[in-house]
């Protein structure tokens, strides 16, 4: 029995009375000649234009179109593999064709790509690859095997490129990046053993040491990260689940290096070790003595199950290890020591974390060397459906401007915590958040405050409720930070991993998120001359409401009708409510996004969002600027608002082949700051294909 051979070409292959045929010789001759040891299976492109040579092959298929292409590929090579290299062996994967047209009719001056530009990738970047900068890959391939029966490896092939559209030619360039782990396990008595290595390994410790903060995504938007469920299944998840977060590595960190676990079973408890570099390790890091950051992290665990109680406790330990500079004199290190929690106590869940932790590094402002040393605690309670009519969580917390890390999922406060090392500069430094506007359940560090969660269920409707009042510790900077939620994908996109962007050099921006950074004016003070930090402490405020509404209509048709509506305050002093829009606050942030999901069979539904955002300043944040048009020196403050139509259809090819459209009309402009403003289509194309 011959083996068989698969041949992809991109020639146009002519179809007459069963016959084939092609112009180009070598792709008659050759074929045919290595058919005489094999079965060639010849793929190609279907031509209209009839051919001079005629391909003499049982097995050739043509196609007319790439998504057909594609799919025949994948089902006709698949089985192929896994026989070839044995039953112990599973490939999977998935491979994501994007394509992105936008058409700007404003826009900021300094963006990446041109105002009107179509690409095929998430991110303009000079990195053709799936890095740390770079977007979501168009190919991931995944080998697994069972070499025995307690040791497993795997690799992972990913292509991507850089098709931005970018007329200086960088667009240009396709890479491939290649990774290898493997993992054993061994049971040895009352031990077992598990060993992972390699890249990339996607792991925690607890939610202060290693994690990461949780975003509350758009539901319209496709997320690329999404695990595979049928289109219309998401959208029934975001009814169901009380986060709309879609990531399937969730509280997870991806790191490069190794993780070990040893349990004891007989007492039910496990001592993890992990050594490597994570994704923030090595961004934006000089590579050289020290280069990039080192992380270690250790954690004991061990699980409770006693009459009443049942749940789990740990120890942990984070330390990164890095250097200021190259030569390696001067540490730029962080570690952090904590115990945590997570019990249920017959109807009520107890969780909660505390410890304390280190920051040694060089203040390149004051030119010296920096070392402060933090603590931080964190209690929650969570009362279920047996507990209370309606469910409820209520969270305290008290976290020092020393305690976090650029890996767990505290927000970052701290200028002296920095990603891959100290000598980062502060434009590519995506971890740090000054005094931000947070969301309610976020934790930030030089922070102390209290989270509410409520959810209460009613038939059809389901309505949940968030709230956040917390206060700054110590006044560390007069700059505030604020998130864009309405158009932040797309904006993000304007100029990714910039923290100093658009026509002020306000905005921060990096992966599939958006900021402002606006700086709060104070009266003089008249013994030192100054007004930098002459205020009293802020307060910040975030009122979340979700509203969510699903119901059938049909066999096949169903409805799902969400609603997400916030607030945001800032201004000075702990605040147990502040009105939004009250002349009091420094900063207030509305927003209200509402989309509609329709399922009209089971392969095809329609998407619909609108969404609005109101931004104001107070005249504590006014500034100096020119007016364009007058040129007349004005100050002002910012007065903003921001606006999202958008349609999408998502259609499910096959099980596991999906096709999703999306189209959106944007703008965005602020009353005084008239250079701010941006106003555009952009349509978003995705085919994804799981292996």
């Amino acid at each position: 029995m011959k083996k068989k051979l698969f041949i992809f070409t991109n020639e146009s292959i002519f179809f007459q009375n069963e016959r084939f045929f092609c112009d180009n010789i070598d792709l008659k001759s050759s074929p045919e000649g290595l058919n005489k040891k094999f079965e060639v299976n010849l793929f190609g492109r279907k031509s209209s234009k009839k051919r001079v040579h005629e391909i003499r092959l049982k097995k050739i298929k043509i196609f007319s179109n790439i998504f057909s292409y594609l799919s025949e590929v994948i089902k006709s090579t698949k089985p192929i593999v896994v026989e070839v290299l044995g039953n112990n062996l599973e490939v999977s994967g998935v491979t994501r064709f994007i394509t992105i047209q936008r058409t700007m009719q404003q826009s900021y001056t300094d963006m990446t790509t041109s105002d009107k530009n179509i690409s095929f990738t998430d991110y303009p970047t000079f990195d053709a690859n799936s890095g740390a900068n770079a977007g979501f890959p168009l190919l991931e391939l995944n080998l697994k095997s069972q070499v025995k029966k307690d040791f497993n490896f795997n690799v992972g092939y990913s292509l991507g490129h850089n098709m931005t559209g970018d007329i200086g030619g960088n667009s240009r360039n396709i890479g491939a990046v290649q990774n290898l782990n493997f993992g054993a396990q061994m049971r040895t008595g009352m031990l077992k053993t598990s060993i992972w290595a390699g890249e990339v390994l996607w792991t925690n410790l607890s939610r202060f040491t290693m994690g990461q903060p949780e975003f509350t995504d758009n539901y319209f938007e496709r997320l690329p990260w999404d695990w595979y469920r049928t289109s219309y299944t998401r959208y029934q998840e975001y009814f169901t689940l009380s986060s709309n977060i879609g990531a399937r590595n969730l509280g997870r960190t991806p790191i490069q290096g190794g993780i070990g676990v040893i349990e004891y079973l007989p007492l039910q408890a496990s001592f993890k070790v992990i050594y490597g570099q994570s994704n923030r390790s090595i961004i934006s890091a000089d590579h050289g003595t020290g280069f990039p950051s080192i992380l270690q992290g250790y954690r004991f665990e061990k699980y409770i199950f006693e009459r009443g109680i049942r749940g789990k406790a740990g120890l942990n330990v984070y330390a990164k290890r890095a250097f200021t500079d190259v030569i390696g004199e001067v540490p730029d290190n962080n570690t952090m020591y904590t115990f945590d929690f997570d019990v249920k106590v017959k109807k009520i869940k107890f969780e909660g974390e505390v410890g304390g932790s280190q920051v040694k590094t060089f203040d390149k402002v004051n030119n010296a060397e920096y070392e402060g040393n933090g603590f931080g605690a964190v209690f929650k309670a969570a009362f279920d459906r047996r507990a209370v009519l309606w469910p409820f969580s209520i969270e305290f917390y008290n976290l020092n401007k020393d305690f976090g890390n650029v890996d767990g999922s505290i927000l970052n406060q701290n200028p002296h915590i920095k990603q891959g090392g100290a000598k980062n500069e502060f434009v590519y430094n995506d971890s740090y958040f000054a005094n931000i506007a947070n969301e309610a359940g976020q934790l930030t560090n030089n922070r102390r405050g209290v989270n509410l969660d409520i959810e209460a269920g009613f038939g059809d409707v389901k309505v949940q409720f968030g709230y956040s009042a917390s206060q700054e510790i110590d006044k560390l900077t007069d700059t505030l930070t604020i998130q864009h939620r309405v158009n932040a994908f797309s904006r993000s996109r304007f100029r990714p991993w910039f923290q100093a962007a658009g026509p002020y050099g306000r905005i921060k921006s990096f992966w599939y998120r958006t900021f402002e950074t606006v700086t709060m004016n104070n009266p003089l003070d008249t013994a030192s001359g100054s007004s930098f930090l002459n205020r009293d402490l802020l307060g910040f405020n975030a009122i979340e409401l979700g509203l969510k509404y699903k119901k059938s209509l049909g066999k096949n048709q169903e409805i799902v009708i969400l609603n997400l509506t916030t607030a945001n305050t800032i201004k000075e002093g702990f605040n147990v409510f502040s009105i939004p829009g009250s002349s009091q606050n420094i900063v207030s942030v509305l927003y209200n996004d509402i989309t509609a999901a329709y399922k009209l069979n089971k392969k095809f539904s329609i998407i619909g969002n609108y969404a609005v955002e109101k931004t104001t300043g107070s005249s504590r944040t006014a500034v100096e600027h020119t007016d364009p048009n007058t040129f007349e020196i004005k100050t002002d403050y910012i007065d903003q608002i921001g606006n999202m139509y958008a349609i999408g259809v998502d259609y499910d090819l096959t099980r596991k082949t999906s096709l999703h459209l999306r189209t959106k009309y944007m703008d965005h402009r602020d009353k005084n700051f008239t250079r701010d403003k941006f106003s555009g289509f952009e349509t978003t194309f995705e085919l994804k294909i799981f292996l």
